[in-house]
């Protein structure tokens, strides 16, 4: 895997240019790219504290510690959008094992029931017809 952490790059849709995307894009794209980098400075950490051990028990101790601090970085339910860029980062961290698929499932439905929680997003009001 690159340690490419423009995250831009997966959440936009194919074609698209970054700088084109705007508001839940960028959002959620800066979210995901905050938990791969903490993914990403956990395994170098790891790696370079364990100079001594064989690299197949290296790898697999420090995906371990990489996925822990990647789930730590994900984004708070403090606001809709927050909420919004969890499922993504969860999402995301479901395709490259960051985020174990037996917890994947309580993760996502937890973010479902924080939006239930949340006041709706009032309706913007129509003008009467004249």
């Amino acid at each position: 895997m690159s340690k490419n952490t423009n995250a831009l790059a997966v959440v936009a849709a194919p074609g698209s240019s970054p700088k084109r995307n705007r508001g839940p894009v960028d959002q959620a794209a800066k979210a995901v790219a905050q938990c791969r980098a903490a993914w990403y400075a956990a395994r170098d950490a790891y790696f370079s504290q364990n100079p001594g051990i064989t690299r197949s028990v290296l790898r697999y101790d420090a995906d371990k510690k990489a996925a822990a601090a990647y789930r730590d970085a994900l984004p708070s339910f403090s606001s809709r959008e927050n909420i919004r860029c969890f499922i993504a980062c969860v999402t995301y961290g479901i395709l490259f094992d960051a985020v174990p698929e037996r917890l994947s499932g309580t993760l996502l439905y937890a973010a479902q029931v924080a939006l239930a929680s949340l006041p709706h997003e009032p309706r913007p009001t129509r003008r009467p017809k004249k």
